[in-house]
């Protein structure tokens, strides 16, 4: 989520404020494209179930309009790699920002927390915060890394879609007149 173009945290102290929160925002910014890049449309489907188990769901936010950016990828080009953005963008150039976040001190403490809590190691970034989240083990330093992994998501999609314009048009899609 974004306030004034800038990335907002709206994780507070529980799971239930956050539901709300999101609920509000969506009642709010109806008009507004939902947009995600999983490719099999995981995000809205997550977004649904939660909100309806918290009974934030409200009937209005099945009109919201949702693309699924990588659905639209993926009927566009061929990947060697497949359509996780991660890979994709790394293909393209793009900066390895997954391992350089797991470098980090609290990312590595998550990593051995979850490990103790279930006995599984993870590879992924997204699903330990995934987890950490299930698990109530996110704090603030936590929610820092989880931004940036946000906002490095976001930009690696934006990097992915103007690169592919970029090798298909000559040109970056903010120079040329839609």
């Amino acid at each position: 989520m974004t306030t004034n173009g800038e990335p907002t945290s709206i994780f507070k102290k529980k799971k239930k404020d956050f539901e709300r929160k999101i609920a509000t925002f969506l009642d709010e910014h109806s008009d507004k494209i939902l947009v995600s890049s999983s490719g099999n449309n995981f995000d809205m489907r997550c977004l649904k179930k939660a909100l309806k188990i918290a009974n934030e769901w409200k009937s209005q936010f099945d009109q919201i309009r949702h693309i699924d950016l990588m659905n639209e990828l993926k009927g566009a080009i061929i990947s060697p790699v497949g359509f996780s953005v991660k890979k994709l963008s790394s293909l393209l150039g793009y900066e390895d920002y997954e391992k350089q976040l797991k470098e980090e001190p609290v990312v590595k403490e998550l990593f051995d927390r979850l490990k103790k809590i279930n006995g599984r190691s993870y590879q992924k970034l997204a699903y330990a915060f995934a987890l950490a989240y299930d698990y109530r083990l996110l704090n603030e330093e936590i929610r820092k890394v989880m931004i940036k992994y946000n906002v490095k998501d976001v930009m690696a999609l934006k990097f992915i879609y103007e690169t592919i314009y970029a090798k298909t048009h000559d040109t970056l899609p903010g120079l040329v007149d839609l």
